[in-house]
């Protein structure tokens, strides 16, 4: 990986003794979506402590510098400085304590505005830090400028005196520009000192004003801050140097500078910007150095020419990076593809099959691929799929998904023996790989294909809807026409001639679950209405087709479809005549469609290897069975010695009045619909055995039922 890309939006800079409030700032930032360097998470196991540390500043965006009296004293955290100033990163000084910066680190951190942490508004600061992080104009207001763009040291071998300005424009309410307190530097750049300092050795020219851009827009209040540096060699014949600037715009400045020079600022408005300023600096000995004036009025449009700069360079790195991060998503999928997970296909209802495609969410699926092949090696059948081009293939329907990164399609052929290959942008093919066939959904729907009465006509199909009821009109069907790129499908059902019902759709579907009254729907055993589509395409024509179906071979198949008998459909109970101690079980078996319609043989017995067929079994013939065995009870001569006369005739009563109402509620329950039947047995065995045939030629296994 290139090291010089941005691989994290921030390095963390910290002495080790401030470990925990590194780890609350690293929290906090990529809480608010920022990916962070930090030490103790990111240096990897086996590799050099010194050539991590300058992997991670090299590979983050910025480094924030965590200020503590602890960072003050490090070593690692002034060449973590060092390091962000070579490479060019910008620096985001936070300050965990009230202290100032050491001599070591002021170089570094007074480019930029502290955050302090140590009072109050923890939370919101780190939120303004967190966009700071992310602003290109404030990344670029943070960088350190490089000695070689902004000091002379040495000039001709005589001592040079060296500052530069930088202009600051931010949302002005509030924000200050801070006054950094240097301290007394003792040679820092370890240059050899001269033994004295004349004024005569300064010239005008020898204070530089440069400008850096900020935010750039036009705010009507905005913070101007000045920085004056000063050669190694002048630091300390220049110790406690007073400075005064003048402004043009009546703006007056004193200010005492400790060591390397001094950072200052004025509040001004955009009406009153000051066009010069005049700097005299007064020597500790008693000399004076100027006054010198310099003009202010090419300051603002070198600040837009470098904020513009930098906002270039900034997208230039993002493009770069999300090139990066581009190729690498793109091989991720190349890889996921080989290894089947790209490709998700199931069976649709039989004769159909399923496919989605996903890819990384960055990317486009029409940017991955130029095509992917479907085969199916039982039908010796291939169906391509086109991505850099319009489909136009009558074999696939695609689906819409709302979403760039996926793709879905119905294809004319069955998942059993399908096989698929892409073909990359890139050009890179992958042969062929099994489709996954660990996703079949339920098989209680089915999907039926329309006749077509026009030549060169898009298939169109039928699937039914798995609610059931199909002999009920309660059905519900789904329409699939393969047509692409139709900008709108209007559909109509006509019926001998009238126009009985009419739709319109924009898109691939013609619409889910339209209930079967609605399509025509006859349970006669003739093929119904014709149906016709008009097709508008991108051009705003139109062209009609017209189809016939065959719903009197489709209606009982997919009822048979639907049905699932299980011995949670049949209730037997044990039941006893009112007045008598006869007993007698009932079976009642409710089904979703008319009994006689799905089923070509029910059978029934009380023991599974002799099983009767169910239309042997007549009700009434049951009835009078059962009326015999209650005369036969009250004839006995047992009920005779145990009874007199007239309760006798009150049991008979009973009994009688028990076997009209069993009839009552089975001719009730059977005559709302043809979906339920009763058995009725004249004993009371443990068990009763099914089993059932359907018109579709499956049949049920042999069904226990325990009498309750």
């Amino acid at each position: 990986m290139n090291e010089n890309i941005d691989v994290y939006d921030a390095f963390i800079s910290h002495a080790s003794e401030d470990s925990e409030r590194a780890l609350e700032i690293v929290a906090s930032l990529e809480q608010q979506g920022l990916k962070c360097w930090i030490d103790k998470r990111d240096i990897r196991a086996g590799k050099k402590y010194a050539e991590e540390i300058v992997r991670g500043v090299r590979q983050s965006r910025c480094v924030v510098v965590v200020i503590s009296r602890h960072s003050n004293a490090s070593d690692n955290v002034a060449a973590e400085a060092e390091e962000a100033r070579k490479s060019g990163k910008p620096i985001f000084p936070v300050r965990v304590e009230d202290v100032q910066p050491s001599e070591k680190l002021t170089f570094y951190v007074s480019i930029n505005q502290w955050l302090d942490l140590w009072n109050a508004d923890k939370v919101g600061k780190l939120e303004q830090l967190a966009k700071s992080i992310v602003d290109p104009e404030a990344l670029a207001n943070s960088i350190i400028p490089k000695p070689s763009n902004l000091f002379q040291y040495l000039k001709n071998n005589r001592l040079s005196l060296l500052g530069f300005a930088i202009l600051i424009i931010t949302i002005g309410v509030g924000f200050w520009m801070i006054k950094a307190d240097i301290g007394d530097y003792a040679n820092p750049f370890g240059f050899e000192l001269p033994e004295n300092v004349e004024p005569e050795d300064f010239e005008k020219d020898d204070i530089i004003i440069m400008t850096y851009p900020s935010d750039g827009g036009v705010r009507a209040t905005i913070s101007i801050g000045f920085e004056i540096n000063l050669s190694a060699a002048a630091v300390n014949k220049l110790f406690n140097a007073q400075y005064d600037l003048n402004f043009s715009n009546g703006v007056d400045i004193t200010q005492t500078s400790h060591g390397l020079g001094l950072i200052t600022g004025i509040d001004t408005h955009l009406d009153n910007i000051p066009e010069w300023v005049s700097i005299q600096i007064s020597l500790k000995n008693g000399a004076v150095i100027g006054p010198f004036t310099y003009d202010l009025n090419d300051l603002y449009a070198q600040i837009e020419t470098k904020r513009e700069e930098s906002i270039e360079r900034e997208r230039l790195r993002k493009i770069e990076k999300e090139k990066q991060q581009y190729n690498e998503y793109f091989e991720d999928t190349k890889e996921h593809f080989a290894k089947g997970r790209v490709v998700r296909c199931s069976d649709y209802f039989g004769t159909l099959t399923h496919c989605k495609l996903a890819v990384h969410r960055r990317l486009l699926i029409n940017e991955v691929f130029d095509s992917v092949i479907f085969f199916n090696v039982k039908e010796n059948k291939s169906i391509p799929v086109e991505f850099m081009t319009n489909q136009n293939n009558p074999d696939v329907l695609v689906l819409e998904s709302g979403e760039p990164d996926k793709y879905q399609v119905i294809l004319t052929t069955s998942l059993d023996g399908l096989e698929y290959s892409a073909k990359f942008s890139d050009g890179e093919k992958i042969t062929k790989l099994p489709a996954d066939t660990n996703h079949r959904p339920s098989n209680m729907s089915l999907t039926f294909e329309f006749e077509s009465l026009t030549n060169d006509a898009p298939r169109l199909f039928a699937t039914s809807y798995p609610s059931g009821g199909y002999y009920k009109e309660r059905s519900k069907w789904h329409l699939l026409p393969f047509i692409d790129n139709a900008q709108e499908i209007h559909w109509t059902i006509f019926d001998g001639g009238k126009n009985s019902f009419q739709k319109q759709r924009t898109g691939e579907y013609l619409s889910y679950g339209i209930p079967s009254s609605e399509l025509g729907i006859t349970y006669d055993g003739s093929d119904g209405p014709i149906l016709q589509l008009s097709v508008i395409d991108e051009t705003g024509e139109a062209e009609t087709f017209k189809y016939k179906a065959n719903w009197a071979e489709w209606i009982p198949s997919a009822a048979s479809a639907s049905i699932r008998i299980t011995k949670e459909s049949i209730n037997c109970s044990d039941e006893e005549v009112s007045g008598t101690k006869l007993r007698y079980t009932i079976c009642k078996i409710d089904v979703p469609e008319p009994f006689t319609r799905i089923f070509t043989q029910v059978e029934w017995g009380v023991t599974p290897n002799h099983l009767d067929s169910f239309e042997k079994h007549d009700l009434e013939v049951e009835y009078q069975n059962l009326e015999a065995r209650i005369n036969e009870y009250f004839d006995s001569k047992e009920v005779l010695e145990q009874l007199n006369e007239r309760y006798i005739k009150n049991y008979q009563k009973f009994a009688k009045s028990h076997l009209e109402k069993l009839k009552s509620d089975v001719k009730q329950s059977t005559a709302i619909d043809e979906t339920t039947e009763y058995l009725i047995i004249q004993d009371a065995p443990e068990a009763v055995f099914f089993k059932f045939s359907l018109v579709n030629g499956e049949q049920s296994p042999v069904l226990r039922v325990f009498v309750k």
